[in-house]
């Protein structure tokens, strides 16, 4: 049982997040509305970490994001996203835990993951400071963020702040792989309902 539940959730990450059926892409350039969801006057740039708890994935990406916030939230904006407000007290300690001191948005509805283009965690969004979409996707290709030649959330990052245009990275960067974004996805019983 032991080695088959080891391999469910190996196997099962290695493989692209199932697409939704109602999903719609955003094209980089898109301007997203965010300001229901952010009250700011800043010109800086904003940085969305798409993220679940319970999610395994959103987990191993944790010590890499907290590199991004470190080097970066001088010029960028950063925000933690979730599914649910069931997720808020859990995503709180977590981040507390490896401090990552920024902002928890609750996107209840899904409305802002939606706008994003984003179907699972975890996910990083960029928006340029007209609220215009700069880069969604990965964090790396590789699962632990090992990878720096594929380190797409770091390098979107340095090409926004030097002021050149998006890079293109390719479907590596953006077929989304990890959990889905659902706030029904993961919760703390969730590694007990083995398939």
């Amino acid at each position: 049982m032991v080695f088959y539940t080891y391999w469910y959730f190996e196997y099962k990450y290695i493989l692209p997040t199932p697409i939704p059926k109602d999903y719609v892409a955003i094209p980089v350039h898109a301007k997203i509305e965010v300001e229901a969801f952010l009250k700011r006057n800043s010109q800086k740039p904003t940085f969305f970490h798409f993220f679940n708890p319970y999610c395994p994935c959103s987990r191993f990406n944790l010590d890499h994001f907290r590199g991004l916030v470190q080097n970066y939230s001088n010029q960028v904006e950063f925000y933690a996203v979730i599914g649910s407000d069931e997720l808020f007290n859990k995503t709180k300690k977590l981040l507390d835990k490896y401090k990552i001191f920024i902002p928890i948005i609750v996107d209840n509805q899904e409305k802002l993951a939606q706008k994003c283009g984003v179907y699972s965690t975890p996910q990083a969004v960029l928006l340029d400071a007209e609220n215009k979409l700069y880069y969604r996707g990965n964090y790396n290709s590789a699962r632990f963020c090992t990878n720096p030649a594929t380190d797409f959330a770091r390098l979107s990052l340095e090409a926004i702040i030097n002021r050149v245009p998006p890079p293109r990275f390719g479907e590596l960067s953006t077929r989304s792989y990890g959990c889905k974004y659902d706030s029904s996805a993961f919760s703390p019983g969730f590694l007990l309902k083995i398939p």
